[in-house]
C-alpha cells in the first residue's frame, strides 16, 4: 500500500499465529492513522488470497466485506486459533521440563509461553513450582539454594514496616488487600476472604493491631519465603464455574470414576472409596501433607501402589487415601505416566438439583459409573436369536459400488467396527446384504445394511408386547422425583448367537463382513430388545447416554404426558400445530384450513354453522375481507378440532396411520387411529416450517423429508409396532416400499431416508391429494417455530462449497447442456413430459424420469 509507513505481508499460518498477525496489523493501522471505516478494506487487501478464500467460506452466504472488522478478526481467530482445552494446556505446562543445553532464562520464558492459556489463578506461584520441579539435575545446586531460602526466616523489615497479622489468614508481613486468600470462601460462614479459625467473632478483630499503609515486599522476596510450599496442592486450580471432566481407569482391577484435576499434584481417593474398593489392600505410610484450594491441610491416611490400566496403557502408580470425602482425583503424578486422548475427553453436564440431592446423585453415579462410561457395552448372558420361516432360502446380493469420495471413510469405519468386535471378516456366505453408507453430521460414516429384500422377508418376526403407556403411568402414582435414561447405540449392546450371525452378513467393496451384534434395520430387533429391556441395566452391562438422561426431576415428559407429583397431564404438543396455525391471508389458505376441518367434520357438532363465515370467503367473485366473524369462526374451529370430541387417546390395540405431506414452505403430519367403525380419528397433529435450505429441495425430497420427520416426531407411538404411512406422492411408494430393495439410482438423500425407515414395521399407501386434506392443511399452514432445525445432511454445505470452487459456472453448464444432443432431449422431455422410447441413449434417463 503505497504512501503508508511500513509493510504488512500476507498472513501465513505456517510462520505466525493469527493473534500475532493482528497485533502487528493494529500497530500498522495506528502508525498510519487509518480510519475505522477503512480497516475492513485494508484487512481484506492485506490478508492474501489463501486467507481471503478461507474467510469467504466462513462468511457464506454473506460476503466478507459486509462484516465488521471485529467480526472478521473473531471469525478467523475462532477458526485458526480455537480456544484450547484448559486442562490439556495445564498438562502440557506441567510436563515441560528444562531440556539439555537450555539456559535458565530460556526455560523461564518457555514456561511463561506454555502458561498463556492455562488460566492459573496465581501465575507466579505456578511458574515457580514448575520451575523448581523442572530443573535439570545439573541445576540441583540452584534448587538447593531455593530450598535453603525457603527455610530461612523472613528478612527483617523493622525499618520498613511494623510486624502485624493479616486478619484474613493470620499470616505475617502482608496486607489484607494483598492476601492470597482474599477471594477464598470460608467453609463455616460462607463469607469471602475470611477463615473461621482466623476471624470468627468481632472480638477477634478488636484485638488485631491496625494495619498501616506501608509498601509490601517485592514479589521476588515474598515468593521464596513461605513454608507453605512444603505441601503438595490438591484442587489448587479448580474452577468451580467449569464443568468437570471424568475418566474411568481400571485401578487394581476396579473401574474407578475419577475427576481429572491438573491442579492436584497427586492422585487421591477418599477413605469411603478405599473401604469400598480396596479395604484388603495394605496402606504404606505417606510422608507428605496435602493442601486444598482454601489452604486447609490434609494428612493422608497412607498410600498404596496400584496397577492402573487405561486405553491399552498399564502403569504401577501411587494412590493416596484421605479421610475427607469427595470425588476420586486423577492428578498430575498419574498424568505424567498415563497419556490421555484429550480430543475425545468430554465434560459431564452438571445436573441442577438441590445440594443434598446432588450429593446423593454423585454417589449414585459413582456407584454405577460403569453404566455411563463412553463406548458400547455388551449385554451379559443373553444372545439374540433370529428365527427363519419354514422353507426360507438364502439370498445373496452383490456389493454396491461406493462413491470414491467416501470410500476411505467407509474403509476406516469397517476397520473400527472390526477392531471393536462389532463385525468380523468372512470369506464366504450364503446370505449377503448390500450396504448404504450414511454421512453423519460430524463428518463420519455410518454403515447401514439394506436387509429389506434379503433377511427381513424370511424372518419370523418376534412378537413381544411393548408396555402400554397407561400401565406405565399407573405404576408411577405417589412419586416425587422422576428419572429418564437414554441408552447409547442400544441394539449394538446385544450379541447374536452363532446360528444367527450368517443372516447379518454385509457385502462391501472390501469383501464380506458378519455382524456379531444386533443391528438397526433387522425386523425382529425392536421386540428382542424390548424383552431384554425388561431386565435391569447394570445386570446386563448396558451403557446409558448421560447427556440425554434426566435425574431427580420434579416432572418429566414421557409418551406425550407430563408426569409429576401432582399427577398425570396431557401435554399441548398434540394440538399445538393446530392451535398455532397462522391466520389465513388469502382464499387458498382458507381452503386448506377448511380441508382439515372437513376431514373430521363428522365428529364436530354444528360445524356448518360455525364455519359459515369462512365458507363465504370461498364464494366466487367475493372480495377478500377478513372480518371479526371470520376470526371468531377460525378460533372456534380450532377449539372444536382439538377437543376430546375429535381427538382420541392412543390405543395400542387399534390400527395406526401416519399421514404426511409437504408444501413449498412447510411439513405436516397427522397421527390417527382407524376406529372399529372404519372412521379415522386423530391422536396428534404436528407441523413445522421448512428451513431455508430445505425449501431448495426437489418436491420428492420435501415429501420424503415430511415422512421421515413425521416418523421421528411420533417415534414413541410408532416404534416396535406396525403402522400405515399415507402419502400423496406416488413415486415414494416404490422408493420406501418395505418389501422392495432401494433402487440403485435413488438419490443419496432418499437412500438415507429409506435406511432410516427400514428400522420400522410399516406399509406405505398412496392417497390422492383431494383425500389427503388433514396433512395437506398443516403443511400449507405450518406452525412457526424459532427453534433451530438441525440439518439431516451435513454434506450439503460441503457440496455447495465444492461447486463454488469449480472452474466453470452454472451458466456455462446450462449452455453446454443445450448444445449436447442427448442432454438437450432429456431436458425437453423432463419439461414437457416423457414419451416411451427405444433409444438406448435415452433409456438410462427414462428409468429415472420420476
Amino acid at each position: 500500500m503505497a504512501g503508508y509507513i511500513g509493510k504488512i505481508e500476507p498472513f501465513d499460518d505456517s510462520t505466525e499465529t493469527w493473534s500475532s498477525y493482528v497485533e502487528r496489523l493494529e500497530q500498522y493501522f495506528a502508525v498510519n492513522a487509518l480510519e475505522n471505516e477503512k480497516k475492513v478494506p485494508a484487512l481484506l487487501t492485506l490478508l492474501g488470497g489463501k486467507t481471503y478464500g478461507l474467510l469467504r467460506n466462513l462468511t457464506l452466504p454473506d460476503k466478507p466485506a459486509t462484516k465488521s472488522y471485529d467480526d472478521i478478526v473473531k471469525l478467523l481467530k475462532d477458526h485458526l486459533s480455537p480456544k484450547p482445552l484448559i486442562v490439556a494446556e495445564r498438562f502440557r505446562f506441567y510436563k515441560r521440563y528444562q531440556i539439555q543445553g537450555e539456559t535458565v532464562n530460556k526455560y523461564v520464558a518457555e514456561l511463561r509461553k506454555f502458561a498463556e492459556y492455562c488460566e492459573f489463578g496465581n501465575l507466579n506461584e505456578s511458574l515457580r513450582d514448575q520451575f523448581v520441579v523442572g530443573l535439570k539435575d545439573e541445576q540441583r545446586h540452584k534448587r538447593k539454594l531455593i530450598q535453603r531460602q525457603q527455610r530461612r526466616p523472613p528478612p527483617s523489615t523493622t525499618d520498613r514496616q511494623k510486624s502485624f497479622v493479616c486478619y484474613r489468614c493470620n499470616g505475617k508481613n502482608h496486607k489484607a488487600d494483598t492476601c492470597r486468600f482474599k477471594d477464598a470462601v470460608c467453609h463455616s460462614c460462607n463469607k469471602k476472604g475470611t477463615f473461621v479459625k482466623r476471624v470468627d467473632h468481632p472480638v477477634n478483630r478488636k484485638q488485631r493491631p491496625a494495619q498501616k499503609n506501608v509498601n509490601s515486599l517485592d514479589n521476588q522476596s515474598r515468593e521464596y519465603t513461605s513454608d507453605e510450599d512444603d505441601y503438595l496442592g490438591i484442587h489448587s486450580v479448580k474452577n468451580s464455574n467449569q464443568d468437570s471432566i471424568w475418566i474411568t481407569p481400571n485401578v487394581h482391577g476396579k473401574e474407578i470414576r475419577m475427576e481429572l484435576d491438573t491442579g492436584s499434584a497427586v492422585s487421591v481417593i477418599s477413605a469411603l472409596d478405599y473401604d469400598k474398593y480396596f479395604q484388603n489392600e495394605k496402606l504404606e505410610s505417606a510422608n507428605v501433607t496435602l493442601k486444598t484450594y482454601s489452604g486447609e491441610l490434609l494428612i493422608p491416611t497412607g498410600y498404596m501402589n496400584v496397577q492402573v490400566k487405561y486405553n491399552g496403557q498399564c502403569e504401577n502408580l501411587k494412590l493416596y487415601v484421605v479421610q475427607k470425602g469427595g470425588p476420586a482425583l486423577f492428578g498430575r503424578d498419574w498424568l505424567r505416566k498415563i497419556n490421555l486422548d484429550w480430543k475425545n475427553l468430554k465434560w459431564i453436564n452438571k445436573i441442577s438439583v438441590s445440594r443434598n440431592s446432588n450429593e446423593k446423585l454423585d454417589l449414585l453415579l459413582k456407584e454405577y459409573s460403569n453404566v455411563f462410561r463412553e463406548g458400547i457395552g455388551c449385554v451379559a448372558d443373553i444372545k439374540a436369536h433370529l428365527t427363519l420361516k419354514e422353507n426360507a432360502s438364502p439370498k445373496f446380493v452383490k456389493a454396491r459400488p461406493v462413491p470414491f469420495s467416501v470410500k476411505p471413510q467407509v474403509e476406516r469405519e469397517l476397520i473400527r467396527l472390526e477392531k471393536e468386535g462389532i463385525i468380523s471378516k468372512v470369506d464366504t456366505s450364503e446370505w449377503a446384504s448390500p450396504i448404504v453408507p450414511v454421512m453423519k453430521s460430524n463428518g463420519t460414516i455410518r454403515i447401514c445394511g439394506d436387509f429389506k429384500t434379503t433377511v427381513n422377508p424370511m424372518l419370523n418376526v418376534d412378537q413381544y408386547p411393548l408396555p402400554r403407556t397407561d400401565e406405565i403411568f399407573a405404576t408411577l402414582a405417589g412419586g416425587q422425583k422422576y428419572t429418564k435414561l437414554d441408552l447409547r447405540n442400544a441394539y449394538l449392546h446385544m450379541e447374536v448367537d452363532d446360528e444367527s450371525k450368517p443372516l447379518m452378513t454385509i457385502n462391501t467393496h472390501k469383501g464380506l463382513y458378519r455382524y456379531n451384534r444386533m443391528l438397526f434395520g433387522i425386523a425382529s430387533a425392536p421386540a428382542i430388545w424390548q424383552r431384554t429391556m425388561d431386565q435391569r441395566l447394570q445386570n446386563y452391562g448396558l451403557r446409558a447416554n448421560l447427556q440425554k438422561c434426566s435425574f431427580l426431576k420434579d416432572k418429566v415428559i414421557y409418551c406425550g404426558h407430563e408426569i409429576s407429583a401432582d399427577g398425570l397431564r396431557k401435554t399441548t404438543d398434540k394440538v399445538q400445530a393446530v392451535m398455532e396455525t397462522p391466520t389465513p391471508k388469502n382464499v387458498k389458505d382458507v381452503r386448506a384450513f377448511l380441508g382439515l376441518i372437513n376431514y373430521y367434520h363428522r365428529f364436530m357438532p354444528n360445524s356448518a354453522t360455525v364455519l359459515k363465515p369462512l365458507n363465504q370467503l370461498l364464494e366466487k367473485e367475493r372480495i377478500w375481507r377478513w372480518t371479526d366473524d371470520c376470526e371468531k369462526a377460525f378460533k372456534k374451529a380450532k377449539e372444536l378440532i382439538t377437543s376430546d370430541q375429535v381427538l382420541t387417546h392412543y390405543n395400542p390395540e387399534l390400527p395406526v396411520r401416519l399421514a404426511c405431506d409437504a408444501s413449498p414452505f412447510g411439513l405436516g403430519a397427522v397421527l390417527s387411529h382407524v376406529m372399529p367403525d372404519g372412521s379415522e380419528r386423530p391422536i396428534s397433529f404436528a407441523s413445522r416450517s421448512l428451513t431455508k435450505s430445505e425449501k431448495n429441495y426437489a418436491q420428492i425430497q420435501k415429501e420424503a423429508l415430511g415422512i421421515v420427520w413425521g416418523v421421528k416426531k411420533f417415534n414413541t407411538f410408532l416404534y416396535g409396532r406396525k403402522f400405515s404411512l399415507i402419502t400423496d406422492h406416488q413415486p415414494l411408494t416404490a422408493i420406501f416400499n418395505p418389501e422392495k430393495s432401494i433402487p440403485v439410482t435413488t438419490a443419496a438423500r432418499l437412500q438415507r431416508y429409506a435406511i432410516f425407515l427400514s428400522g420400522f414395521t410399516y406399509n406405505i399407501e398412496y392417497k390422492n391429494t383431494k383425500k389427503h386434506n388433514n396433512a395437506d392443511a398443516l403443511s400449507r399452514l405450518p406452525m412457526q417455530s424459532d427453534m433451530n432445525i438441525n440439518s439431516e445432511d451435513a454434506d450439503d454445505l460441503f457440496h455447495v462449497l465444492q461447486i463454488e470452487d469449480l472452474p466453470i459456472t452454472s451458466a456455462e453448464i446450462q449452455r453446454e447442456t443445450r448444445k449436447e444432443k442427448v442432454l438437450a432431449s432429456v431436458l425437453y422431455q423432463a419439461m414437457n413430459g416423457w414419451e416411451i422410447t427405444d433409444d438406448s441413449l435415452m433409456k438410462p434417463y427414462f428409468t429415472r424420469r420420476k
